[in-house]
């Protein structure tokens, strides 16, 4: 019998980052000051999106990656949905809490 593949009982999702926004603040703003000061300002990013895989049944959080930017989410996320279609849960979560 084939194992069923982790998007059926996993879901991952972009949602604003779980940190208390004084945090992220500070961790974005030397990156601003920097950029601001030496450069274009093109290296500070706002690092307030986390990836969340839930449990599709209960909606508890399984894995959480936090403080990305946009565009590191948005090609995370795409790497996340993969990988929930082509493991099985354990190998999902072995692989990924490895990586978060």
């Amino acid at each position: 019998m084939t194992e069923m593949p982790a998007s059926t009982a996993l879901a991952a999702e972009l949602v604003p980052t779980s940190r208390p926004k004084v945090l992220v603040f500070l961790r974005w703003l030397p990156s601003l000051v920097g950029g601001f000061f030496f450069g274009d300002g093109s290296g500070a990013t706002w690092k307030g999106t986390d990836i969340v895989v839930r449990r599709a049944d209960t909606g508890r959080d399984v894995l959480r990656m936090g403080g990305l930017d946009v565009e590191e989410a948005d090609h995370l996320i795409a790497l996340v949905r993969a990988d929930l279609d082509t493991h099985t849960v354990e190998s999902f979560l072995d692989e990924w809490r490895h990586r978060a």
